[in-house]
């Protein structure tokens, strides 16, 4: 039965609210009045839905006259979905968006069979989270990019991030001995130390900040190394580092590396 307050509940997403549209979507209680022929024209899932017969004021809601149809999604996904389909939002690949807003925006693409969103999103996501271990390095040691996490939040539990960081700097255990004839034993024992104390606290603060791509941490530290111990170490951290880069897929139960890349080329050349 419809509900003669439904108007004074929502609150209408002005964006996306277009007057002489025909169809309203719902989303929680966020309202959007779309057009159901350009809907219909990028998604085959809402082609299809608004093909059926809508519902009239005896069985369903009505608004201004115009039906309502509920989506179970969030109103902020389904808003930022709704922007980026009028081609608003993905003008061209950013570093800066918001990682879960790209997420979001594929994962209703998906849903809803809108391939040309998924595609953009999909390489919206590849700027700031590449596939390839140099890309994602070269990133970390480029001046001019906005500083940023590769690993994306949320996706890396304390226990991984605190282990993989730890595991990525064993090579501090043989400095200053073990690496070869050290030029300063004494102030690479004490750079040594400064960093185990700078990991240590980095990994107090949340694992977001023991990232285990990080850069080289004595970049961040005041204290460095010689240079004998300088250039075995880098080679010791760089070679964990690429480990931890490979074994990634299988630690989140994903494919490997090279699946992953095969299904993003078919995804990108159904597009041809």
């Amino acid at each position: 039965m419809a509900d003669p307050n439904l108007q004074n509940k929502l609150q209408r997403v002005e964006d996306l609210w277009f007057p002489d549209a025909d169809l309203i979507l719902r989303a929680e209680n966020s309202p959007f009045r779309v057009h159901s022929s350009i809907l219909g024209a990028r998604s085959s899932v809402f082609r299809d839905m608004v093909a059926f017969p809508q519902p009239t004021n005896a069985e369903g809601d009505i608004i201004d006259g115009v039906p309502v149809v509920r989506l179970h999604d969030s109103a902020l996904e389904t808003e930022i979905f709704g922007v980026d389909s009028s081609s608003k939002f993905f003008h061209a690949p950013s570093i800066s968006r918001d990682f879960s807003a790209v997420i979001g925006v594929m994962r209703l693409a998906h849903k809803y069979d809108v391939q040309y969103l998924f595609r953009r999103a999909l390489c919206d996501l590849e700027a700031t989270y590449p596939m390839e271990f140099s890309r994602s390095q070269a990133m970390l040691r480029d001046e001019e990019e906005e500083p940023h996490l590769v690993l994306p939040a949320g996706l890396v539990t304390d226990l991984i991030a605190l282990h993989a960081a730890t595991v990525i700097h064993e090579f501090l255990q043989n400095i200053p001995n073990g690496t070869g004839p050290c030029s300063s034993p004494r102030d690479c024992a004490e750079a040594v130390l400064e960093a185990w104390e700078f990991l240590l606290i980095r990994t107090k603060q949340g694992c977001r900040d023991a990232d285990p791509l990080q850069e080289w941490i004595f970049a961040e530290t005041e204290n460095d190394l010689c240079v004998v111990c300088s250039v075995a170490g880098q080679a010791e951290y760089s070679s964990a580092q690429l480990f931890f880069w490979l074994d990634m897929p299988e630690i989140f139960k994903l494919p490997s590396w090279e699946d992953l890349d095969e299904l993003r080329r078919q995804v990108m050349e159904d597009a041809a």
